[in-house]
């Protein structure tokens, strides 16, 4: 049977559309290699649950200086905290909840279908919370700077964009474990953090120990994921005014469905409500140290 040709170039588009990222990842593949990793010693007296990592106190660079309009890439103290080597499991959630449901054989994927909201249940229940942004981004990407947990370079490739078709085993990518022990803080699902979603946070943002704003900008810019990821910075409160967002909370990581290596970068943030949730979005638990 002979197609029609605006089906030809319909098939034509979805193939390039789909094949094309994953085709020049592959490419652009460095060798993976596990790291040697020097963990920080935690003080005497502080345990670390053997699900967490320890993050010492001081400063880190948070942000990245190509968003010029933000005051991206300063030096920004945390005090020590803890966080999970890894995602919120489909085992873990299901403990918490008898009701939610995962397909079999995959009890140790991240939980999905996890809106912000049910996350701070399961916290309560576990009596963790969720990591605050600097605290999330300090854990991803150490104190020098890093565009990615494993350095500038994007190798692996990462469980993103199309280089994954859906979630995997929390951790299987060894050589893409961040300074600080903690794995998938890039791909594999998008991660709620604490913080209400403010474009212009940085702007006025304390250089220790910052909380995130008060409250959330009101209509965030609302687009494609592409542009959520680079331009949004740029925009102007005035100008992001065409969204039916409202009251968003931070999201970080990137997933398997995101839309690019824009989406992977350490400082790279995206938002949503506080009820959303979809196939691409789970959780970590964070802790403090005493």
């Amino acid at each position: 049977m002979v197609l029609p040709m605006h089906e030809k170039i319909q098939r034509f588009v979805y193939t390039f559309f789909y094949l094309t990222p994953l085709l020049l990842t592959l490419i652009s593949c460095q060798s993976e290699q596990i790291p040697e990793l020097n963990l920080p010693t935690p003080p005497r007296g502080v345990v670390v649950p053997k699900e967490m990592v320890y993050i010492p106190e001081g400063e880190f660079i948070m942000g990245h200086p190509d968003h010029n309009k933000t005051v991206r890439g300063k030096k920004v103290y945390t005090h020590a905290y803890l966080i999970d080597k890894f995602e919120v499991t489909n085992e873990q959630y299901k403990k918490f909840d008898s009701t939610y449901r995962y397909p079999q054989g995959q009890n140790n994927y991240p939980a999905t279908y996890i809106s912000y909201n049910m996350a701070v249940l399961y916290l309560d229940f576990v009596g963790k919370r969720l990591p605050i942004e600097a605290e999330w981004e300090k854990a991803a990407r150490g104190t020098d700077g890093r565009m990615f947990p494993w350095g500038d370079k994007v190798f692996g490739p990462p469980n993103y964009g199309f280089s994954g078709l859906v979630t995997e085993l929390v951790g299987k990518r060894k050589a893409l474990v961040s300074p600080f022990g903690a794995y998938d803080m890039v791909g594999n699902v998008w991660e709620w953090t604490a913080d209400w979603f403010d474009s212009q946070y940085y702007s006025s943002a304390p250089d220790r120990d910052p909380q995130g704003p008060v409250k959330a900008e009101d209509k965030p810019f609302f687009g494609r994921p592409e542009d959520v990821g680079t331009s949004i910075y740029e925009l102007e409160p005035s100008k992001a005014g065409s969204s039916t967002l409202s009251d968003c909370k931070v999201l970080r990581g990137g997933s398997w469905n995101g839309g690019g290596v824009i989406h992977i970068r350490c400082a790279n943030r995206d938002y949503d409500e506080p009820d959303y949730k979809n196939d691409t979005i789970g959780f970590r638990c964070a802790g403090s140290s005493i």
